[in-house]
């Protein structure tokens, strides 16, 4: 912004249901913005602003030294300042190789009506012949855990479209799915077993979302309940 008059900001109209007085604890249209504007530093940005020259060719030289400024790059962060949340123990816990029987309860707490992935293969499948492909669906688990090359088709996923109703013919009649291979449901169950133990760790009390026995509501409540106070208090 330039001189008074070759802003290349667009014009705004507002309008608003005129604010009763402030005596009677009515609202103050802009109260944060004139805050702002009321700052002594905020006087003098606007005063150096004002007395620019307006010139196409002084802008462009500005736009040059804004660009060719150096850029400041903060140093390295040092290890002390961030916290050690994890032991020992629960690092050698997380990579531990599971048991034979903790793959087995992995397999059978699949849903064995859950539909197959791109394989072919459902989750019935393995539990019903569980006595035959038991050898490779361990080693193939252990090869994991060792850090071994997890093959694509393992975590290829297939998006499927569920109609809604018979003769279903618009995308809004579509429910969509996706559709994961058993291989990459249990290596997710075993995952999921052992964070959940070391998650509370490591997880601030104030992250609500997608965590076991917190609702993301609560937080939206006491946001509301803190707008709601400092509305009626004021600055």
């Amino acid at each position: 912004m330039g001189r008074a008059g070759l802003s290349d900001h667009s014009s705004l109209l507002l309008n608003w249901v005129e604010a009763e007085a402030e005596d009677e604890g009515g609202p103050r249209p802009f109260r944060f913005l004139n805050r702002v504007s009321d700052a002594e530093s905020r006087v003098d940005e606007a005063e150096m602003e004002y007395d620019l020259d307006p010139s196409p060719a002084h802008r462009e030289h500005l736009h040059q030294d804004l660009l060719s400024a150096p850029t400041q790059t903060a140093g390295p962060i040092s290890p002390d300042i961030i916290p050690s949340l994890i032991t020992q123990e629960d690092n050698q816990e997380l990579n531990r190789h599971p048991s034979l029987p903790k793959v087995r309860e992995a397999v059978f707490s699949i849903d064995a009506d859950s539909v197959a992935g791109s394989d072919g293969f459902s989750s019935h499948f393995f539990q019903q012949c569980w006595e035959i492909v038991q050898d490779d669906v361990f080693r193939a688990v252990l090869d994991f855990f060792d850090g071994g090359h997890l093959p694509r088709g393992f975590s290829a996923t297939s998006i499927v479209l569920l109609p809604k109703r018979d003769n279903a013919c618009r995308w809004t009649e579509f429910r969509s799915i996706s559709l994961c291979t058993v291989f990459n449901k249990i290596i997710t169950k075993l995952l999921n077993s052992r964070l959940s133990s070391i998650l509370p760790l490591i997880i601030s009390p104030q992250q609500s979302g997608f965590i076991q026995g917190r609702l993301i509501g609560d937080n939206i409540l006491l946001a509301l309940e803190m707008l709601h106070t400092l509305d009626t208090q004021g600055p």
